[in-house]
């Protein structure tokens, strides 16, 4: 017999299917998603509804379904912009080779761009004091062994005079040589050291000192060219030899006053290299040089000018460099400092322009969507629920990015400043990986900046099919299959499957 013919209840089934869009979406496809399995029975028969009709049919939904979204990444520019700076900077001068900048005092407001202008660079000619001082009663015997004299500078350059304290105490007159060498680091040791490649910088044809002489002693005009590519720690050694009498080269103990310093390596050769050491103190050797670049003006490649020790780029045309950096600074303090060195000494130029961005990457606004109907388009809100009040009024350029879906319809996207309509101002963008890049230039603080727009309905079909066969017309006590087809195949997201009875007519 019939089961319960008295009890049956008119009703229909509606199904709803509701597909929340991920972030990550693939290319236009199809596919087919089986949610209920053929097997699924119902066993307790005390729980079966009774329904007048014995035929169900699927039904439209007609009701609004909305629930919220994925966080939407939001970053915010500000850039500190001086095209007169004009501050002028000294890189042998201490407290005087930087230069400060004005930053964020939110360490989570980072630079992202650094731009600086450098023009005027000057680099005067170098008077390298190695060793001055001297005891005025003792020198070195410059016949008796080969002596050398260490002297190091910061960058290749033209050697001009050299000077030296010499002394010839007799009536006959001295003929001196002069050789530079270069410098090898001998790792057992852990000292530089002269290496076998040298130049004659003076013959003793020419290198002539008078009887009875005591003072500096100057050979000039040399014109040498220092490669400090080619020697070991940018050092070289000076090398004198009095190859007609016994001329001295004065010198001042390490240890002892009026030096009291060690300013330089003084070898000699005793027979073998040694470090000159009479009564157990090491010595420098007197050494004044004269050094010059090629050109006062140089380029900022010339001497290896940098910025917080990058180096600056040369402009191609004249002098002028600039230094670009997409490093992180920030500072809690306000300010960022940038220091200023060079391969030469006394180097002054004019930081003239600067530019630095910032750029602020923490935050999320949320996202909500809305669909009105089965198949309509789904409608988007983001929203920074608690505003924004980043910018510094120290700084300009004030520029919002959201970074939405790709999926998301471009041609729908809106975007508020409160009732500040800013959409015919936007620029969007194509980032890859599934998202857009929508930039809101000129923008500012506010308390209620929003994005709106919409994204296409992926939901194609729902099918229902019984034992196999396709039905839109069910009866209660069928096991029902339920397909659903999308337009493009979904990688990550939320489905949401509803089966539900309306109220009765």
């Amino acid at each position: 017999m019939t089961p319960h013919k008295n009890v049956r209840k008119k009703t229909r089934i509606l199904t709803l299917f509701i597909l929340t869009i991920g972030l990550s979406l693939s290319a236009f496809n199809l596919f087919t998603l089986n949610l209920f399995s053929s097997n699924t029975k119902m066993d307790d028969k005390s729980n079966l509804v009774v329904f007048e009709d014995r035929n169900l049919k699927t039904s439209s939904y007609p009701q609004t379904f909305e629930n919220s979204g994925e966080d939407i990444n939001v970053s915010l520019h500000q850039s500190y912009v001086n095209t007169s700076f004009d501050t002028i900077v000294n890189t042998s001068v201490v407290n005087g080779n930087s230069f400060t900048l004005p930053s964020p005092t939110d360490v989570n407001f980072n630079s992202s761009f650094v731009n600086i202008t450098v023009k005027d660079i000057y680099a005067p000619n170098k008077t390298l004091s190695v060793e001055e001082d001297y005891q005025s009663i003792i020198g070195y015997n410059l016949a008796a062994n080969q002596p050398y004299a260490s002297f190091t500078v910061v960058g290749s350059s033209y050697l001009e005079n050299i000077s030296a304290v010499l002394y010839n105490d007799d009536s006959r007159d001295g003929q001196l040589q002069v050789r530079i060498y270069n410098s090898t680091w001998n790792s057992g040791l852990s000292r530089n050291e002269p290496s076998s490649s040298y130049t004659t910088l003076v013959q003793y044809a020419d290198g002539y000192i008078v009887r009875n002489y005591d003072g500096w002693y100057n050979f000039t005009n040399l014109d040498h060219y220092l490669d400090s590519s080619k020697t070991d720690n940018n050092t070289f050694y000076i090398y004198i030899r009095d190859g007609n009498d016994n001329a001295q080269w004065r010198y001042a103990m390490d240890s002892s006053v009026p030096d009291n310093s060690d300013d330089q390596l003084a070898y000699e050769y005793n027979p073998g290299l040694l470090l000159i050491n009479p009564s157990g103190d090491t010595i420098d050797l007197t050494l004044l040089l004269d050094l010059y670049l090629q050109d006062n003006t140089p380029k900022p490649s010339n001497i290896k000018l940098k910025i917080n020790g990058t180096n600056l780029n040369d402009n191609g045309i004249d002098n002028r460099g600039y230094w670009s950096n997409t490093d992180e600074y920030g500072s809690a303090d306000g300010e960022l400092n940038f220091e200023v060195t060079a391969d030469w000494w006394d180097v002054e130029c004019n930081i003239s322009q600067v530019q630095i961005n910032y750029t602020k990457t923490d935050l999320k606004a949320s996202s909500n969507f809305e669909v009105s109907g089965s198949g309509q388009d789904i409608v988007w809100n983001v929203t920074r629920n608690s505003g924004l009040a980043y910018f510094d009024t120290n700084f300009g350029d004030y520029r919002i990015n959201f970074t939405i879906p790709s999926i998301w319809n471009e041609i729908n996207i809106q975007v508020f400043n409160g009732t500040d309509n800013r959409t015919s101002t936007i620029n969007k963008r194509l980032l890859g990986s599934g998202y857009r890049d929508v930039e809101v230039p000129n923008a500012g603080n506010g308390t209620y900046w929003f994005l709106n727009t919409t994204s296409s309905n992926l939901l194609s079909a729902i099918s229902t099919y019984v034992g196999g066969v396709a039905y839109d017309t069910v009866n209660y006590t069928n096991i029902v299959r339920f397909n659903v087809t999308f337009s493009e195949i979904v990688m990550n997201g939320t489905l949401n499957l509803s089966i539900y009875s309306p109220t009765p007519n």
